[in-house]
């Protein structure tokens, strides 16, 4: 720990006042994402299996691919026109506005209950990519190593305080109301943003994100700078494996949750709860954890771990069946997911372009992260159709899932012209 804050004050915490400043508005950035999700995530999965069972979701995510892609194709085709500031407003102004929309209508609205489902998967993401950019595109290499772990530390601390919500408050209040407290955080957090932005140097050095007016740029201009890069296409897959997993795990931790707690309010108070411990272990993670584990294992190292630790806890849920078995599940690769596997893959954009870092990150960690989703429903629908859809099934499906994932790693590190930065980087910590 104390090396640790060392680290961040010798090499993170330096620079002017305007650094500075742009630190510390990320970061709460960051902490408001986190907990505004932690408050609607539980709600509105809680309120969609009220309506429809956990056999329906498969379905859900399969409709959700195109409008993933729609949203994707415009975010690529007018950021170059808009600028980050314009687009990450509008972005804020959809969100609060579908999250007052559920707030009023969600109990009585089936349908609308699935699109409020959708749209708070895919927003989350795009909220993610327009901070995530902005940090990339004005934190060198160097700092990196001593400020991300720290970022997606205050974002674990907004997503427990933004968990004490629906954990608490679910029965008393009633699940839909909690949506009304998104709009303080949302527009606090725009608020953030658009400092963050105006203190960002890099990125006033490129006006067409920074203030807009360019041309539009057609979503293939974001798939040509992926299958161009010797970096980005190992970044898809890893992102693909991950989501892969999370969603089969996803699905059959819903399919206990519902049967156990078929009462709405409760299971959004289980939700909330389960959320608060995993977003609690998640900042021990990105705070101590993280840092220590890539000064012990490197890059390489501690990217291969992620895959072989979820591969463990797979197999207990192959022999251990059963709710907590699940939940453990569930959690675990939340918490790897937000904050070793987020922290490692975020380094390996550090390196890229703005172009990539932009747009061809976006195709990635929205389209692609929600993309697999959908790869995972196909993969749930057809153990269904051959009557293989059973737990030990797709515990089995998960552990081929990891087995790949490591041959991925496998891959990308033998690419050393391509990753000889990151890997050095990642043993100097």
């Amino acid at each position: 720990m104390r090396s640790k804050i060392q680290f961040f004050f010798g090499k993170g915490w330096t620079g002017s006042r305007q650094e500075k400043v742009f630190i510390l508005a990320a970061m709460f950035c960051g902490l408001l994402i986190n907990a505004d999700y932690s408050i609607v995530r539980p709600v509105s999965n809680s309120v969609f299996l009220s309506f429809f069972s956990s056999t329906y979701l498969p379905y859900v995510w399969l409709g959700a691919l195109p409008i993933n892609f729609a949203v994707v194709s415009l975010y690529n085709r007018y950021l170059p026109k808009l600028g980050c500031w314009r687009i990450f407003l509008a972005i804020a102004g959809l969100i609060a506005l579908g999250n007052i929309l559920g707030a009023l209508f969600l109990s009585h609205a089936p349908y609308l209950s699935i699109v409020h489902f959708i749209w708070k998967e895919i927003y989350i993401l795009l909220l993610f990519q327009t901070l995530w950019s902005l940090i990339h595109m004005t934190v060198s290499m160097e700092r990196a190593k001593a400020l991300y772990g720290v970022m997606f530390g205050f974002g674990g601390l907004g997503a427990v305080l933004g968990s004490f919500l629906p954990g608490f408050c679910a029965t008393g209040m009633g699940s839909e109301t909690l949506l009304f407290f998104s709009l303080p955080i949302l527009i606090s957090l725009s608020l953030l943003y658009r400092k963050a932005v105006n203190f960002s140097s890099p990125l006033q050095t490129h006006p067409t994100f920074h203030d807009g007016g360019g041309k539009p740029a057609p979503i293939s201009t974001g798939i040509k700078l992926i299958t161009s890069s010797k970096v980005l296409p190992y970044i898809l897959l890893l992102v693909v494996f991950m989501q892969l997993a999370s969603t089969l795990i996803d699905y059959q931790f819903n399919s206990f949750l519902q049967e156990t707690y078929p009462e709405k309010n409760l299971r959004t108070e289980f939700l909330g709860r389960l959320g608060s411990l995993v977003s609690l272990l998640t900042s021990l993670l990105q705070f101590l954890g993280s840092f220590a584990l890539i000064k012990l294992f490197g890059l390489r190292g501690t990217h291969f771990l992620v895959p072989i630790v979820l591969g463990c806890n797979a197999l207990s849920s192959l022999f251990w069946p059963g709710l907590r078995t699940l939940a453990f599940s569930f959690g675990s690769i939340k918490v790897f997911d937000f904050s070793l596997f987020g922290i490692v893959k975020e380094m390996l954009y550090v390196n890229l372009s703005p172009e990539e870092k932009f747009q061809a990150k976006a195709l990635i960690d929205v389209f692609a992260y929600r993309g697999a989703k959908a790869l995972a429903a196909l993969v749930i629908l057809g153990l269904q159709a051959v009557h293989l859809a059973q737990l030990h099934f797709l515990s089995l499906s998960c552990l081929v899932i990891f087995i790949l994932w490591c041959f991925s790693l496998a891959a990308l590190f033998r690419r050393e012209k391509a990753m000889h930065r990151v890997e050095d980087m990642g043993q100097s910590l």
